[in-house]
């Protein structure tokens, strides 16, 4: 399978490449081995879940199309377990993270994401986000369960993608969502929460395992090989390298003294 694009042309200036950037490039669906073409489906879903090709995955199953630093910003927020998302107004942050959000609660079954923000408002800006993704989005609907979408409620809002889910809620002073897990936590516009309140409250959002069972086998696995001496540091490594429970903050950064930036 040959690969063309003409990164010269009109329509694709907007990428800023050229000829020679992309010059030995190839594709993935090419050259493949006879137990991937017997299985080209698992193939084609092992590369939507690789976030070196994200941007093709969103804009195949999210009917969304990402400027690139929106695909570079998207892979960082995948493989990190404390991303810090920095950038000014206008920007897109809430949008991305909307993407995001969709993203993992369908690539990873069973996910569970808290969104936060000081007031409901500032929260449902992400779900709202979501919920335009979704509408316009036929193919993501048809790989979902009838149960599956948004729905709003008084002090909440949920997007449900089977098996996972993505909520909304107001942090206020964090007496009424305690109590909440999630795998993942996505606190928007950081600098107006007090830095207390999130580490007494939110941060204790991720105090929940996506497996439990398997962490503990994986523990006494690697104490046992180390016992016996068969322990390699490329082993540590993947050990080490896991995907925890995620925590991102994002916003736009304040004044020193504010909360953003003493954090």
């Amino acid at each position: 399978m040959s690969f063309t694009f003409d990164v010269d042309s009109v329509e694709n200036a907007w990428l800023g490449l050229t000829s020679s950037d992309v010059k030995g490039i190839g594709t993935p669906l090419s050259n493949l081995s006879p137990k991937e073409r017997e299985n080209l489906h698992l193939h084609v879903l092992s590369l939507m879940k690789d976030p070196a090709y994200f941007h093709w995955t969103v804009k195949k199953l999210l009917n969304v199309d990402l400027l690139p630093v929106q695909t570079a910003i998207l892979r960082e927020l995948w493989i990190r377990s404390f991303p810090m998302y920095t950038a000014s107004r206008g920007f897109g942050k809430s949008f991305l993270l909307a993407v995001y959000a969709l993203l993992r609660c369908l690539l990873i079954p069973e996910t569970k994401i808290v969104i936060v923000g000081a007031a409901f408002r500032q929260s449902k800006v992400i779900f709202e986000y979501m919920d335009s993704v979704w509408r316009n989005a036929p193919i993501l609907q048809s790989l979902c369960a009838d149960n599956s979408g948004p729905r709003r409620d008084v002090d909440r809002c949920t997007m449900r993608i089977n098996d996972s889910w993505a909520m909304a809620v107001p942090l206020g002073d964090g007496t009424k969502i305690r109590g909440l897990r999630a795998h993942t936590i996505i606190v928007d516009e950081f600098n107006s929460i007090p830095t207390h309140i999130y580490e007494t409250v939110v941060a204790g959002f991720t105090a929940v395992s996506s497996d439990p069972t398997k962490n503990v086998k994986e523990a006494a696995r690697r104490k046992k090989m180390q016992q016996e001496g068969i322990w390699e540091e490329r082993f540590e490594d993947a050990y080490q390298e896991r995907r925890a429970n995620q925590s991102i903050i994002s916003g736009t950064a304040g004044y020193e003294f504010e909360p953003y930036a003493s954090y």
